[in-house]
């Protein structure tokens, strides 16, 4: 006869361990990589220093981010601008609340390093990079970063890829409107 727990077990992957969520047992597959990367890309047609000035900057986000309308009374606090500069936010609990640090600032690449403190406590980056192209610039946004239990069970590449887009035509609208 089984036992209770392993009753319990039972349509829960073999491979899986639990994990205590409040009341709830989550169960995870070890298979899933602890650390994800999204990428995408769009065109501008506007010169990578309009771009870059929109990126460099973290007061200029809220005319591109996808992040800024989660909640219109978020309050923000800034530190300076370019490298080493930081934002920091706390709004409601979709917004959440954390920092954000210019880790680089070069003319083809801003790298902004996250740190999020709620809901859910975790790391990422982003890099910009930046091309010309034709008169125009191409934009890479590359998100990357670890996952910890509960964050494997949300696929990044579905949770982050349409965010990324819509700040992405978000960024490319402000560019080209000077």
């Amino acid at each position: 006869m089984r036992s209770l727990r392993d009753r319990r077990r039972r349509g829960a992957l073999d491979t899986g361990a639990p994990t205590r969520l409040g009341s709830v047992r989550i169960w995870h597959d070890p298979r899933v990589p602890d650390t994800y990367t999204v990428t995408r890309q769009t065109r501008v047609a506007a010169p990578a220093a309009a771009v870059h000035a929109l990126l460099a900057d973290f007061r200029r986000w809220r005319d591109w981010s996808p992040f800024e309308d989660l909640d219109p009374a978020m309050s923000r606090d800034y530190d300076g601008t370019g490298a080493g500069s930081g934002y920091r936010w706390a709004g409601s609990f979709k917004a959440g609340s954390g920092s954000m640090r210019m880790a680089a600032v070069e003319p083809d690449r801003v790298v902004v390093e996250q740190e999020n403190t709620k809901p859910i406590r975790s790391s990422s980056t982003s890099t910009f990079t930046l091309a010309e192209d034709d008169g125009g610039t191409v934009v890479t946004w590359s998100g990357s970063g670890r996952q910890g239990r509960l964050m494997r069970l949300l696929p990044m590449e579905k949770f982050l890829g349409p965010t990324f887009e819509k700040g992405l035509a978000t960024l490319r609208a402000a560019a080209e409107r000077g």
